[in-house]
């Protein structure tokens, strides 16, 4: 009889492990990695601001985490590392997919973090220019994306340096992507054919619609992209299929430095990887090599990179080295996307040194096993500009090397940038608060504590624990990057809550249960 009360009580104890999550303990999850695309005036098909608004499409959000399309990260974070990374660690996969398999349950809502409140611009203040696109009609067909080139004045006064430019189409879902440049030359024109696949600008400014691009523009780091009086802003609209005679007036946002601001450097744009002569039979896999050298009279500070192919398209690496078998990794793609590509801004300017080449490599799966592929059965696909050609087009954003560079963290300056605004509750608020979980809860040996966010708890921060009646106990404690491991053995059943403090303020608080 013992035996059997102990296995019926393993086996509701187990139910209860399985059950042990309710919507406030995956909201802040939810908050951090899905929100800043998925809120009402995101890019995103639809908001996950909150319990009503994320239980309907649970299905759709775990297949996405399980095949890890979600959320849309292209570069591998083990290789190199860029700012504003839509990442989602393991462990909070974990949580949402434990929430949801266990019948997404409401729990108390009010006990979940404020939900994260978006505007229409994700740049604060007035801007010195706004451009909007003449009112356009879509031209794409239910079955066929459509490209178009506006070629708008600018009528700027006097020749200018961009520190910041938001793009803000007024339809996120029928803007596939844009590429924002600059004509010099004022001979480019307009071609709304919806087939203009290549013309654009000799000065590259934006082709992120997912994030504004914001140049440093504070010590150690004043940078942009140097504008003159004459130019005129060329902009590719790349808009999806099913959108045909939707209007669009997409909306383009700068942000200038003064006139005769001092000691801005200037930011440059190069394209050392590209190739315009392969093609990929059916039913072929194929690998591209290009190998190059630019710049070989003075070292040069990369500031972003953007990697460009189409559909078939399965790998990207790019890289730099030197003769003598020096590495610099720059970027590696794993899975290539062609719906979510876009600009990668580094964390820290990466130094190329005189004598280094550039490496690129793209992998390509014209096979009838790629998903992505455009035709069934396969054909042969060139190279082009229509998105069911091919492409190797990897381009990166640059500067002269100034000494120090390479330590300047980029990161850092944009985002305490008074620009940069993403919220009205921007999660997470790390130097005040840290939304946080523990699992498996209730826990009979082990808990982890989770916090969410990229909060590096190896430096100065402390785990305090007290039991139900406020008195401090002491498990042994290891203490991860983002988590705190608890071992829990040896301690009484009951309910237990925890802080972690940093220094002399508490950024994080919550309670797990000990069960026998």
């Amino acid at each position: 009889m013992n035996k059997l009360l102990f296995v019926f009580l393993i086996s509701i104890f187990s139910q209860v492990l399985k059950a042990q999550l309710s919507y406030n303990d995956v909201a802040g999850i939810f908050y951090t990695r899905c929100a800043t695309c998925h809120n009402s005036n995101g890019m995103a098909p639809f908001p996950l601001t909150s319990y009503d608004e994320t239980a309907p499409y649970v299905s759709s959000i775990a297949n996405a985490l399980q095949n890890n399309r979600m959320p849309p990260w292209l570069p591998d974070t083990l290789y190199s590392r860029h700012t504003n990374e839509k990442i989602i660690t393991q462990s909070e996969k974990n949580a949402i997919l434990n929430w949801i398999t266990n019948g997404y349950p409401q729990g108390d809502t009010t006990l979940a973090p404020p939900a994260p409140v978006f505007g229409t611009y994700k740049l604060s203040g007035t801007p010195d220019l706004i451009i909007k696109i003449p009112s356009f009609a879509i031209n794409s067909t239910s079955t066929q994306d459509a490209y178009d080139i506006f070629a708008i004045p600018m009528n700027l006064p006097s020749d200018k340096i961009v520190k910041a430019i938001e793009v803000v189409p007024n339809n996120r879902q029928a803007v596939h992507h844009i590429v924002v440049t600059a004509d010099t030359t004022g001979t480019m024109v307009s071609d709304l054919s919806g087939n203009a696949y290549g013309s654009v600008g000799q000065i590259g400014l934006s082709g992120s619609l997912a994030q504004p691009v914001i140049y440093p523009n504070a010590a150690p780091l004043k940078t942009g992209v140097h504008l003159p009086n004459q130019s005129q802003l060329i902009v590719q609209m790349h808009y999806s299929e099913g959108f045909a005679g939707v209007v669009d007036s997409t909306e383009f946002r700068f942000y200038f430095y003064p006139d005769g601001e001092p000691n801005i450097r200037e930011m440059y744009i190069m394209i050392p990887l590209q190739n315009w002569y392969f093609w990929i039979n059916a039913e072929e896999t194929k690998t591209i090599v290009v190998d190059t050298a630019l710049y070989d009279n003075f070292d040069i500070s990369l500031f972003s990179a953007l990697p460009h192919s189409h559909r078939i398209c399965t790998k990207v690496l790019n890289y730099a080295y030197n003769p003598s078998g020096d590495t610099i990794p720059l970027l590696r793609i794993n899975n290539w996307d062609f719906h979510w590509q876009d600009y990668y801004f580094y964390k820290n300017l990466v130094k190329i040194p005189i004598g280094y080449r550039y490496h690129g490599i793209h992998e390509f799966a014209n096979t009838s096993t790629n998903p992505n592929n455009p035709f069934n059965p396969p054909q042969w696909i060139p190279v082009g500009l229509n998105s069911n050609d091919e492409m190797f087009f990897d381009a990166f954003q640059f500067m002269v090397y100034y000494p120090g560079d390479e330590n300047i963290n980029v990161d850092s300056i944009i985002h305490n940038d008074p620009l940069w605004v993403t919220s009205t509750h921007e999660l997470p608020m790390l130097s005040q608060y840290s939304y946080s979980f523990a699992y498996p809860n209730p826990s009979f040996n082990t808990a982890t504590i989770q916090l969410v966010g990229e909060f590096d708890l190896t430096k100065k921060s402390v785990l305090k624990i007290v039991d139900e009646h406020g008195k401090q106990v002491n498990p042994k404690v290891t203490k991860n990057n983002n988590s705190y491991e608890v071992n829990l053995t040896g301690l009484k059943s009951g309910i237990y809550y925890y802080q972690v403090l940093a220094g002399d303020k508490a950024i994080s608080n919550g309670k797990l249960l000990k069960i026998d």
